[in-house]
């Protein structure tokens, strides 16, 4: 069997519990996104990170020590002290790959017997998730348990104590008991975040506080979620950014924008990937093909068909050596050589050597 696909796969499925905000019913794997911003891979002072090692996977901690045996199938990371993993190699009907997903803690034990065809990462103690028979989603606590019945489309994490949920072809809000707080009605909608959710209303986007007031009319053609005090919008085929008021702070200049970041934005201008602060300054000059976030002083950048990281003044602290690399979590960064993944600390030294 060529092992690249199953790499490829479990890349998507690291990736997709990573930064995907919402699952949809036909979802299995989501591709790698932007996140609004870097999701924790830790429970309190335990930090864990999946690795690949002769064909199946394991988890190390940040010192590089391989502390749960390389014995999975493929793995997640680990979110409030729980991972999804795949035991073994499934197919459907049609010889198609499909997720049959196990929960572990991090000790690597599983958590009782139940399997899963879907799941998101955990947040605020609940994941959603589809059991085997499920046609729908609901939540599952730490212990596999559905304490919210299956009857979502799709849906996002717990975020300020109410998660994202489709039922019926709209969008609405529900609490951890699975009560719906805020009424199913956008025709799409994001998390909240720092007390705001971008929501989608008819053909447009604006913003919605955790009563379900509008508090910024939906007039964009894209929103995202606030990070920092400002979110990115769409207006008139640009990007810019508001403020929790509405205000544009920003104006819609970039051809693309994300969240901020250690006080930084990646915006693209006529083709390239830069930054600018809060202001709107450029701080960082576009000539990157790629950009992503800042995480602990850094980000990943594409330059020259190869990854590596600046700092937040621009100057390119790890050369840019990688395939693909990503962003850095408690002192320890994903990274791509070929076909084998491996863990680089802010120095650009391997912790754990690309393997496959």
């Amino acid at each position: 069997m060529n092992s690249w696909p199953r790499l490829t796969s479990a890349i998507l499925i690291f990736l997709g519990l990573i930064c995907a905000p919402r699952i949809l019913a036909q979802d299995s794997a989501a591709p790698r996104t932007q996140a609004a911003n870097p999701i924790q891979n830790s429970d309190g002072n335990t930090c864990l990170y999946p690795v690949r090692q002769h064909g199946d996977w394991g988890y190390i901690d940040r010192t590089g020590k391989l502390v749960v045996p390389a014995q999975f199938y493929s793995a997640s990371t680990f979110h409030d002290g729980m991972a999804f993993v795949q035991l073994f190699s499934a197919l459907d009907n049609h010889a198609r790959p499909i997720e049959r997903l196990v929960l572990i803690d991090i000790s690597g034990g599983t958590i009782a017997s139940h399997v899963f065809r879907s799941a998101l990462p955990f947040s605020e103690g609940l994941a959603i998730a589809a059991g085997v028979e499920d046609k729908a989603y609901g939540f599952i606590d730490k212990t596999g348990a559905m304490v919210i019945t299956p009857q979502f489309q799709a849906g996002g994490k717990f975020s300020e104590g109410i998660a994202n949920v489709m039922d019926h072809g709209k969008w609405g809000f529900i609490d951890r008991s699975g009560k719906p707080v805020i009424e199913f009605q956008f025709a799409d909608a994001f998390s909240f975040r720092e007390g705001l959710a971008a929501v989608k209303t008819g053909k447009k986007w604006g913003y919605i506080d955790k009563t379900g007031k509008v508090v910024i009319p939906a007039v964009y053609e894209k929103a995202y979620e606030f990070t920092e005090g400002l979110a990115a919008v769409k207006d008139g085929g640009k990007w810019g950014y508001v403020d929790t008021s509405g205000k544009m702070v920003i104006a819609a200049q970039y051809t693309d924008a994300f969240g901020f970041a250690d006080g930084l934005s990646q915006v693209k201008v006529d083709g390239k990937w830069g930054y600018i602060d809060k202001s709107g300054k450029i701080v960082i000059q576009p000539r990157y093909e790629n950009a992503y976030m800042h995480s602990e002083g850094l980000a990943t950048v594409k330059d020259g068909g190869k990854w590596g990281y600046i700092d937040t003044t621009g100057k390119m602290v790890i050369p840019p050596q990688f395939d693909e690399a990503f962003t850095f979590v408690k002192g320890l960064a994903s990274v791509r050589v070929g076909k084998q993944m491996g863990y680089i600390d802010h120095e650009g030294k391997y912790v754990w050597q690309p393997s496959e």
